[in-house]
């Protein structure tokens, strides 16, 4: 199954107000390179693909390759220290199934019009587009329910002890939004079969909520994507735990 996978850069406005035109050219600029870097181990996969400004898609014709890029984005971009060259950079996405046809078609206008470019997304890249775009918070990546299928989510199952942790799950205390989004589930991209990176990244969690406290809008992601933390870390000592009572029964 082909899939689409569409990442955004939050944040664009606040950057604007914050540093100008400069500031905001320079983010596009640092997340185009940023995109091309986190698909390159993968860009065999990649059929099609698009990065304008502050958002990037990619057409992948297997989900997991999608899920890679992903994942490495979102870790990278989680890692990213903030500072007065290089600020902490939040990600977006969705991953949906992909047509047959070109992520966005253009053509002219008519009659005097005809100078002016008409650019038409297709009917499954607006679906990533809204997904994206419907309103929920926080450094999440929301994925159809058409794209999780067993093969997948025993693919991308990680082993702790003689369990298995799936980080694809339809989450309770992180919303969705009305309407359309019934098949919805979040791809937990910080899931992590290492204890010892899973406190690092609970650290890094922690330390970047502290750090935007002065920024209303940032510290809203952040608040957003510590509930998302709260949430994947239930999951991952839920299947420590059964894999602890597990083993202990069978020794």
């Amino acid at each position: 199954m082909a899939v689409i996978l569409f990442i955004d850069l939050l944040g664009a406005r606040a950057r604007w107000k914050r540093g100008g035109i400069e500031t905001s050219v320079r983010a596009f600029n640092h997340f185009t390179a940023f995109m091309i870097a986190a698909a390159k181990m993968d860009l065999e996969y990649v059929i099609d693909g698009l990065i304008e400004t502050d958002a990037a898609a990619f057409v992948c014709s297997e989900p997991e390759a999608a899920f890679r890029i992903a994942r490495r984005a979102y870790l990278r971009a989680f890692a990213t220290p903030g500072g007065s060259m290089r600020e902490r950079l939040w990600l977006r996405g969705a991953v949906v199934p992909a047509g047959e046809g070109p992520l966005r078609t253009g053509r002219t206008a008519w009659g005097p019009a005809s100078r002016v470019n008409i650019f038409t997304y297709s009917r499954e890249f607006f679906d990533a587009v809204a997904i994206e775009k419907s309103g929920f918070k926080g450094m999440r990546l929301l994925v159809r329910g058409d794209v999780v299928t067993a093969r997948i989510k025993r693919t991308l199952a990680l082993p702790i002890g003689p369990r298995w942790l799936i980080p694809l799950r339809r989450l309770r205390h992180s919303g969705y939004a009305p309407g359309p989004s019934e098949d919805l589930q979040d791809f937990l991209w910080m899931s992590t079969a290492d204890s010892d990176e899973w406190r690092r990244l609970e650290y890094t969690m922690s330390s970047r909520l502290r750090d935007c406290t002065s920024d209303q809008e940032e510290f809203a992601q952040a608040a957003a994507t510590q509930v998302l933390f709260h949430e994947a870390s239930a999951i991952y000592h839920s299947v420590v735990n059964r894999a602890a009572r597990a083993t202990a029964t069978a020794g």
